[in-house]
């Protein structure tokens, strides 16, 4: 079986949406078996469609459990996002 530590704030934490919640879950096992971590891979999942898995990211965001950055190559083409998870919120 395998199995991934969970942290309990983001589970517990009544101003997410169970949508986020799932989100997070997903993601959190993601990053940690090495998997590709975006938009696509979140909808080919079954997590939902586009505009739900955006909106996940969005509230996962503006709750502070998740920050997305890009960054510019050498030509200045914008890069894959990177995705912190936080098991605290970073902004309350």
């Amino acid at each position: 079986m395998n199995a991934i530590n969970m942290p309990v704030d983001p589970i517990t934490d009544d101003r997410l949406s169970a949508k986020a919640r799932g989100i997070y879950a997903w993601m959190l096992w993601a990053l940690k078996t090495g998997k590709t971590v975006n938009l696509k891979a979140a909808t080919d999942a079954g997590l939902g469609g586009a505009n739900a898995v955006r909106s996940g990211f969005a509230e996962l965001e503006e709750k502070g459990y998740l920050t997305r950055s890009r960054v510019r190559d050498e030509r200045g083409i914008l890069g894959e996002a990177v995705y912190e998870l936080y098991s605290n919120p970073k902004n309350t």
